[in-house]
């Protein structure tokens, strides 16, 4: 009898280490498990602030992009998605650049038209028959640049900015 108590008592002492192993076991797991959530929580966090910032530089450059996009749309992109109007950027970038181009040198042709109304405009058109006519026209350069910086600054330009509901 004696020996199936020890027997017993022994073997409740083998699940007692067993089970305070497994406890310490399940301790040490645990506060494993809490470093990986604060952890977790911390990434998150700093995430978020990041998903923020991104957002915000999102919407600024989605504003700016509208922005020049309304100048480069015409009436028959009306009803067209983003999908279909974005590969015609490129394209209707250069002719609104064409067409600036072209509206400031018939403007400047036309003041010269009636300030030096005996000037050959047609001159302008021509390729330049000498080296001589091209370097005098880099020399007078310098000299109309701080004129043409004057008159672009008068420009009464208004590029209207999309709502900030879009």
């Amino acid at each position: 009898m004696k020996a199936l108590v020890r027997s017993s008592h022994n073997k409740a002492e083998e699940v007692i280490t067993h089970a305070e192993e497994e406890l310490a076991l399940a301790k040490l797991i645990r506060r494993g498990a809490d470093r990986d959530l604060v952890q977790a929580q911390r990434t998150i966090e700093s995430l978020t602030e990041k998903l923020a910032t991104a957002t915000e530089n999102w919407n600024v450059l989605w504003k700016s992009f509208c922005s020049v996009a309304d100048v480069l749309r015409t009436p028959a992109d009306d009803g067209q998605s983003w999908a279909q109007f974005i590969p015609r950027i490129p394209a209707r970038f250069q002719e609104f650049a064409k067409k600036c181009a072209q509206i400031c040198t018939k403007n400047v042709l036309a003041q010269v038209r009636v300030l030096a109304p005996e000037a050959p405009l047609s001159k302008i058109a021509e390729e330049a028959e000498s080296q001589e006519y091209l370097d005098a026209v880099e020399r007078m350069e310098p000299e109309v640049d701080g004129l043409a910086s004057r008159v672009a600054e008068n420009l009464d330009i208004d590029i209207s900015l999309p709502d900030d509901n879009a």
